[in-house]
């Protein structure tokens, strides 16, 4: 597919800010992110740590020109804040299909980077060195603690408890079927709720590695092997007796 032709004009928008009232724009009906109470509280710590570094992205048509294209997180939390007025622009050169796919693409976009958490944590050490406040940066505690704690030696990796520090690393692959059974061996383990889902999802684990390298050494095959969800614990591995119903959330770091 060749490239497409960059619009010059859209490209090179001439950006105004503005100030207007917080009360006279508004989010845009179609907007489709959406923003919890956690996000929420890190969007005001930053805002109260740091103030509107950014301005929000409005419509540039008449019908747009008052709805929020980007920022809505920032607006709700500003209101809460009982800011007045908020800085913004105004898109320019865009129709109002450009306007909807930019406030989808803006919140992607953002969504495919990641952290360099080596350089993270160096700069979470470096302000803590010089008492900063630490929770400004939107990390919460339990992310910061093995952050500050972290030794990094890109040069040499350390083995897992239990792990054979002279074990050969080996990557698997896996087709949509076996996918499926991490699935469900990862959903018996959430919804059991206790102590004993980490040792039945481990176990899942293991019995799946086990049975690939039964295959892959039996068949000789150097492709996908085939794995039969019914191999080991068929409660395990039945879905009609695994809890469908994730009663518990993991927390997400990172």
């Amino acid at each position: 597919m060749p490239a497409k032709k960059i619009n010059q004009s859209k490209a090179k928008p001439k950006l105004e800010i503005e100030y207007v009232p917080i009360k006279s724009i508004a989010p845009h009906p179609r907007n489709a992110r959406i923003h919890d109470e956690d996000n929420l509280t890190a969007i005001m710590k930053s805002l109260k740590e740091f103030g509107q570094r950014t301005p929000l992205v409005l419509g540039g048509h008449k019908e747009t020109r008052n709805l929020i294209l980007k920022g809505c997180g920032t607006h709700e939390a500003m209101t809460r804040l009982k800011f007045s007025t908020v800085a913004i622009v105004r898109a320019q050169n865009m129709s109002v299909e450009d306007e909807l796919a930019y406030s989808i693409a803006d919140n992607k976009t953002s969504d495919t980077s990641e952290f360099d958490f080596e350089g993270v944590a160096d700069i979470l050490k470096f302000l803590d060195e010089r008492k900063y406040d630490l929770s400004a940066t939107g990390f919460a505690d339990f992310e910061i603690e093995p952050l500050l704690e972290a030794e990094w030696d890109p040069g040499k990796e350390s083995p897992m408890p239990g792990e054979d520090p002279n074990a050969t690393a080996v990557t698997l692959k896996f087709n949509s079927e076996q996918y499926g059974i991490l699935e469900r061996a990862f959903e018996l383990g959430v919804a059991a709720n206790d102590f004993k889902a980490d040792i039945q999802l481990t176990g899942a684990l293991i019995k799946i590695c086990e049975i690939y390298s039964w295959y892959h050494e039996k068949l000789g095959q150097s492709g996908q092997p085939h794995i039969n969800p019914h191999v080991g614990n068929p409660d395990l591995y039945d879905p009609k007796k695994v809890p469908r119903k994730v009663t518990k959330k993991p927390r997400r770091i990172g």
